[in-house]
């Protein structure tokens, strides 16, 4: 991963000297914000956000206009939420897709079966699998397929 042109301009014993956490710091935005913010560079405010809760408290705390950003994947615009108001935190959560789907409620249909590709990395975005269901009807594997996906988004 190439790090972004501003990094560019680090002075290369800054680099030397801390090269094992700068490198570590390149996976996610909320470590690169971290390393820099410790090495006194100026980052806008931010907090690590894991789950809905995390969200909502982080909207508390920095105010609005927020953004929600996708630690890993997103560039020019992708894997980012603007939040204008708290009240748009949860939906920012589930736009972006972030969390674990709720496996367990989708598989509660017996007729419904999973399907994961085994790929390493969910992006927003990204087809890690899919949901087939056994009817009598294709309307009535449609209706049950949509509610299997439908339980995948609610809550543990």
């Amino acid at each position: 991963m190439c790090p972004p042109r501003r990094w560019r301009r680090l002075s290369p014993s800054f680099l030397f000297a801390h090269q094992a956490a700068f490198c570590a710091s390149l996976k996610t935005a909320s470590l690169r914000k971290t390393f820099l913010a410790e090495h006194g560079f100026s980052v806008p405010n931010f907090l690590p956000v894991r789950s809905r809760e995390d969200l909502s408290l982080a909207v508390l705390k920095i105010g609005c206009p927020a953004v929600l950003k996708a630690a890993t994947g997103g560039y020019d615009g992708k894997g980012q939420v603007r939040i204008e108001h708290p009240d748009e935190a949860e939906k920012a959560w589930e736009r972006l897709g972030k969390g674990e789907p709720n496996w367990a409620k989708a598989l509660k249909l017996p007729e419904v079966k999973l399907h994961l590709y085994g790929k390493a990395e969910p992006r927003p975005g990204r087809k890690m699998g899919h949901l087939t269901a056994t009817a009598e009807t294709p309307d009535e594997a449609l209706r049950k397929v949509l509610e299997a996906r439908r339980r995948l988004k609610e809550q543990a």
